[in-house]
């Protein structure tokens, strides 16, 4: 799969599994999707397609992942990766 991701999404994807732990003792991010750029939060929304809304008008193409903050042993009902 590292062959669709830009090496700044790279980065940003390593920084969120870098620092998941500590985002998931944030009840406020819990379940919800961030937006990654930089290699920070750059925005936490309730659902996918307002945080990728947000994103694709504030950072370049290729230049951003979105993650939902949950924990390995979750049970989500699908998988939506967001790439741009």
């Amino acid at each position: 799969m590292d062959e669709y991701f830009t090496d700044i999404q790279k980065e940003n994807l390593q920084y969120f599994q870098e620092n998941l732990a500590n985002f998931l003792k944030n009840p406020i991010y819990n379940h919800k999707f961030a937006i990654i750029a930089g290699k920070n939060i750059a925005g936490i929304f309730d659902t996918f397609s307002n945080a990728i809304e947000n994103a694709a008008t504030r950072f370049p193409q290729g230049e951003y992942v979105i993650q939902q903050i949950i924990g390995d042993n979750e049970v989500i009902n699908f998988l939506y990766p967001a790439m741009a």
